[in-house]
């Protein structure tokens, strides 16, 4: 007999259409209020998005030009005209400024990042006051943040810095931004999307019950139905008279087809073990009775144990978690049908134990007497969280130190009189060196943030190597003197000039000698050769320290990593530097590569092409 689908019944079709039409109608006003709600929120906040990034760039620009009229004051008072030219072109440069100048209240041009054509090239006894002899605080006007700042130079007269900025939004945060709110819109449509076919759902499932019952109470059989209890109804007297005629068909077809069946069953068991050992995630089968019934090659390996050590065994006997044994009690008893998520450690006596993330919950939510448990492996996942762990605290400890010295000598010098130059000047040595410490630091960060997000890039351009070289023993010799190590360096009389990226090539260096007097004790030696060719320069930097492990050799270019030796503990290190130094080579072409031995030394030796064809 052919069942009516509801739309040929005129009464009941017509309450089924309203329902329907109704749901439609909410779920679609709903959806559009929650479109236009987020889309809102959107504009909003990329509007304040864009007003922080210029409140930032502004408020830089004003540090900037701070930083840069007190060094300008100090080189216009010593009659160096040439420096505060170069500082100004440096200082322009590095931090991307439109405009850099300092011009005389006369309208004379004394510096100028881009080149102007009326440029002073020596700096006069004395001049007059002028219209520019006041301060115009930071503007923002159609993406450019301007600012004039007047200072006196002693002795001499009034000087005006100019200084103008664009101000650029970050584009990947915008459009980080909109496809998060993209997907909060996308999986709100769908959340009210499945939420009205929820509603749908029960009506459309009455509607074809009620069908099918008048169907069957005509003589109708089908078997896509369940059974209804507790009810006395025309439809419910069909439902069972149909429920009795498949036990009696399934009665006696079992006999028949028991074998069949069976072979059948082991067949698809079969495959389905197969599936389940091919995955990586253990799995185990729990009866009522706590014993595993079922274990996969993965469970097996996690546990580190054989097969046939867990199926048939009860759960205790190779995991005593007691939190996790209670959980499998309560889901079996049926108190706890919802999924728990316990956390294990393997009993081992490797410091570098796995750690496991067990998942427990019941195979049926109808049948509670059987359990089903993931296993996962996340000893990586928590090595990772560690090292991140490790490397705020070492970041905070290497940021902490410069800015202490920082305060502690700005202190000394503030306390003092103003005619003990020579205190004065060592107090400021001392902080310009922590300073150029704490943006070294500063900078690493950055760099590794930008390995990263894949962003990091080099500008190459002309790099003499003697210069490079000469700061570089600079900053380190009286670090080596404090520690009485002997520091020295050996190099060709004439040096080649390198193409590549002069900030980052002397922050690999920094990196790698800083780690050679960081980790040589006192009385140590740290030889520096420096060499190279029509194609190559080559950087040898070989110290008398600590040495490393030959299981710490192979990890120590990896970021945030940090070797196991007591010693290496007490001494500061963000385990950032090599691995930046690493990158920042291999971006140039080139490469380093460590050779050590415990308690005898290190040798790292930095190679890199000359030229970018080259490379």
């Amino acid at each position: 007999m052919f069942i009516r689908p509801p739309s040929e019944n005129p009464r009941a079709g017509c309450n089924w259409l309203t329902d329907c039409s109704l749901v439609v109608r909410m779920t679609a006003a709903v959806v559009i209020i929650l479109a236009i709600t987020l889309a809102g929120v959107f504009w909003w906040s990329g509007h304040q998005h864009q007003k922080l990034i210029q409140d930032l760039r502004s408020q830089q620009v004003k540090t900037l030009s701070s930083d840069l009229v007190h060094t300008s004051k100090v080189f216009l008072g010593d009659d160096n005209l040439r420096h505060v030219k170069q500082l100004v072109r440096d200082f322009s440069a590095r931090h991307q400024l439109t405009q850099c100048r300092l011009i005389l209240p006369n309208g004379v041009i004394l510096a100028d990042a881009h080149g102007a054509s009326r440029v002073q090239d020596v700096l006069p006894d004395s001049w007059p006051s002028g219209p520019y002899t006041h301060s115009i605080p930071a503007e923002v006007d159609d993406g450019t943040v301007d600012i004039q700042v007047a200072f006196d130079v002693t002795g001499r007269g009034p000087v005006v810095l100019q200084v103008s900025a664009l101000v650029t939004g970050n584009q990947n945060l915008t459009l980080q931004a909109f496809f998060g709110y993209a997907g909060i819109i996308i999986i709100a449509v769908f959340s009210l999307l499945l939420w009205g076919r929820y509603l749908l759902a029960p009506l459309r499932s009455i509607e074809t019950i009620r069908h099918a019952l008048l169907a069957l109470d005509s003589g109708e059989k089908s078997y896509s139905v369940l059974a209804i209890h507790n009810q006395s109804t025309p439809e419910v007297n069909g439902w069972n008279r149909i429920i009795g005629d498949i036990l009696k068909l399934e009665e006696t077809a079992i006999e028949r087809n028991s074998q069949q069946s069976l072979l059948v069953s082991r067949k698809s068991t079969a495959g389905l073990e197969g599936a389940c050992d091919a995955m990586w995630h253990g799995i185990i089968l729990l009866d009522n009775k706590m014993c595993a019934r079922y274990a996969n090659g993965a469970a097996a390996v996690l546990l580190g144990m054989e097969r046939g050590e867990i199926i048939s065994n009860k759960l205790s006997t190779f995991i005593a978690q007691e939190d996790i044994l209670k959980a499998v009690k309560e889901t079996i008893d049926g108190s706890s049908l919802h999924r728990k998520v316990f956390e294990h450690q393997l009993q081992s006596n490797d410091a570098e134990a796995g750690q496991l993330r067990i998942s427990v919950r019941p195979v049926r939510r109808e049948d509670p007497g059987s359990v089903i448990m993931i296993i996962e492996d996340i000893t990586q996942l928590r090595a990772a969280e560690d090292a991140r762990h490790s490397f705020i605290a070492q970041a905070t400890h290497e940021l902490r130190m410069p800015l202490t010295n920082i305060c502690l000598y700005v202190e000394e010098a503030l306390g003092n009189d103003d005619t003990n130059l020579e205190l004065h000047a060592k107090c400021l040595n001392v902080i310009n060196q922590e300073a150029h410490r704490l943006e070294r630091v500063v900078g690493e960060m950055l760099s590794v943030a930008q390995i990263e997000s894949g962003v990091l890039g080099i500008e190459r351009d002309d790099v003499p190597i003697g210069s490079l070289i000469k700061e570089l023993e600079n900053d380190y010799q009286v670090q080596a003197q404090e520690k009485q190590i002997r520091l020295t360096f050996h190099q060709s009389p004439k040096l080649p000039t390198l193409y590549g990226d002069r900030d980052k090539i002397a922050l690999a260096l920094h990196n790698l000698l800083g780690n050679a007097i960081k980790y040589t004790t006192s009385n140590g030696q740290v030889d520096v050769r420096i060499d190279g060719d029509e194609n190559f320069f080559a950087v040898v930097i070989e110290d008398t320290g600590i040495g490393i492990d030959p299981n710490d050799l192979e990890h120590i270019f990896e970021k945030f990593y940090r070797g196991k030796d007591g010693r290496i503990s007490k001494i500061a290190g963000s385990g950032l530097g090599l691995a930046l130094a690493r990158e920042v080579m291999r971006l140039h072409g080139g490469d380093i590569v460590a050779e050590s031995k415990i308690d005898e030394g290190s040798k790292f030796t930095l190679t890199m092409p000359l030229k970018a064809e080259v490379a």
